[in-house]
């Protein structure tokens, strides 16, 4: 069945109007596909494909969907917005698209906008539907304090004409001497115009560390242009402590990037005081750690984004590094993924898990350092998790190191035809050094190999995979000494979601220079593998 012409309604959104598409009974893979009628994101704004790329239409043997993938050169994106969206006089620029027929949109964003010329916003994810789509990402509002947030603008049209509305933030301000404003989260209580962003709220007044009574609160609002930014305090009858005040006016602004102090006017009711009698109130106050945290998000470093934080419960300092540049360090080069570290009264420990290069070949990377006196267990088996080989026990804490290196030979999935072949190879090698009480010392290394390749038949999976391992280690633990070997085979077959698998595993030990070696057929290979 040929169909000349049609369109692929995704349901999310971005619509692909496509040409010449031959159905076959078992596929949707032949004939051109032609998408120069563009894109579009939630029906209400066209996208402009760039010429010297050809949009494909397939089917994603990997995933099991069909995909349509647009994917830009190293010169410039994949597609654009063929017009300036509203109130940012920016077109919006897409490194790659990806739509699959699983539900799920791959949009690769990479600029940063600039909202009515007041909020810049690094876009770097995209929702759309029918009529609408909403730009989200990180804003950078230039308001001292402001603990960040995420940012959704959404456009909509409407007589021809797209406009774009900011959702309320959900943010926090911290201004000095324990005063905290918060902004409303409702629609029309937060705007952003032309250079110029405002928020009705709420002051939160603690009273100084070491002094008792409640907090006050009291309606604020927030104006914030390009050159200045105030919160003034708007008339209102406020309790405080025991007396009824009336205010009159007051406000706290930003100077050298720095909030000042608070200061507002009133009028008392008290007996024998007229309403001509007027007060005026400063906040001044220490800093009070009230057993939550101190948080700071999204500090650019050459290396990546670091997020910081201060847990006054646990007195801990933590965190969390996103690696997005090469680090030399020396012998190795770290390609770029996560790290973290945490400082507390039981020590000090740090981790990481991402690319690495060594002598010019790229592995897998991860390590795991510190002294700390704790459990590890929840810290470093997760960063861990993508290796083959199962980390060791970390209940004790560790005072040393562990690193594992992994190398992929081949990791692919291949359509042949109705055929899913997929082939996963490659070998790894650790080692832990724990200096504890009872000294640790572990090296090891292995080897995987995984195959699956299946069929679907008349609505039925058939399939079939096999795994397996092999592994060696050494290690001196509890003053014994041991050389460990393990190996695994595991084969499954699979019918319309029912699997049968047969799986043998087996060991040897070899103990303080006893060379006699054990079999063990009871799973002892469950130690070494990850899964």
């Amino acid at each position: 069945i040929v169909i000349p012409e049609g369109i692929i309604f995704t349901g999310l959104g971005i619509d692909a109007p496509i040409k010449g598409l031959n159905i076959r009974p078992d596929a949707l893979r032949e004939g051109e596909i032609d998408f120069t009628k563009g894109l579009s994101i939630g029906n209400i704004v066209e996208l402009k494909l760039s010429d010297d790329i050809k949009p494909k239409f397939n089917f994603d043997a990997g995933v099991g969907h069909y995909r349509i993938s647009v994917v830009g050169n190293t010169d410039g994106p994949a597609a654009w917005t063929e017009q300036n969206l509203a109130d940012c006089n920016k077109a919006l620029e897409f490194n790659s698209i990806g739509m699959l027929s699983d539900n799920s949109t791959v949009l690769s964003i990479g600029n940063e906008m600039t909202f009515y010329n007041i909020m810049p916003v690094y876009i770097d994810q995209i929702m759309s539907g029918s009529g609408y789509f909403i730009l989200s990402g990180m804003p950078n509002m230039g308001i001292p304090g402001m603990i960040p947030t995420l940012a959704n603008i959404k456009y909509t049209k409407e007589n021809n004409i797209l406009s774009a509305e900011l959702q309320p933030l959900s943010s926090v301000i911290d201004c000095n001497a324990n005063t905290v404003f918060k902004p409303e989260q409702v629609k029309g209580r937060q705007t952003l115009s032309n250079g110029l962003y405002t928020a009705h709220g709420t002051f939160h007044i603690k009273p100084p560390a070491g002094s008792g009574g409640d907090e006050l609160t009291m309606k604020g609002y927030l104006s914030k242009t390009s050159t200045s930014c105030v919160i003034d305090a708007v008339p209102q009858t406020i309790n405080f402590g025991k007396e009824e005040m009336k205010v009159i006016e007051g406000d706290i602004s930003v100077s050298n990037n720095h909030w000042g102090e608070l200061v507002f006017d009133c009028n008392t009711n008290s007996t024998g005081l007229s309403d001509d009698n007027v007060i005026t109130y400063t906040i001044h106050g220490g800093v009070e750690a009230d057993g939550k945290a101190i948080k700071v998000d999204e500090i650019n470093t050459p290396l990546g984004s670091l997020s910081m934080a201060y847990l006054f419960p646990e007195n801990a300092l933590v965190g969390d590094l996103t690696i997005t540049a090469n680090l030399n360090m020396g012998f190795a080069t770290l390609m770029g993924g996560q790290m973290k570290m945490r400082f507390d009264p039981n020590g000090y420990y740090m981790g990481f898990a991402g690319g690495l290069e060594l002598s010019l070949q790229q592995f897998e990377g991860g390590f795991i350092l510190g002294d700390y006196d704790g459990n590890l267990n929840a810290f470093a088996k997760p960063m861990l998790s993508n290796f083959e080989n199962e980390p060791p026990s970390f209940n004790n804490g560790l005072k040393g190191f562990y690193a594992i290196g992994q190398r992929n030979f081949i990791n692919k999935s291949i359509p042949l035809a109705v055929l899913d072949v997929g082939l996963k190879a490659g070998v790894g090698a650790y080692v832990k050094l724990d200096f504890a009480e009872n000294p640790e010392f572990r090296v090891g290394g292995y080897g995987y190999l995984k195959a699956h390749a299946g069929m679907t038949i008349l609505g039925c999976y058939l399939g079939v995979n096999s795994t397996n391992f092999v592994g060696v280690e050494g290690s001196y633990v509890n003053d014994e000494l041991s050389i460990k070997t393990c190996g695994s085979n595991k084969f499954c077959v699979g019918v319309c979601g029912y699997d049968a698998c047969i799986a043998v595993m087996y060991g040897t030990k070899t103990v303080q220079g006893d060379f006699s070696s054990t079999i063990e057929l009871d799973g002892s290979c469950s130690t070494f593998m990850n899964q």
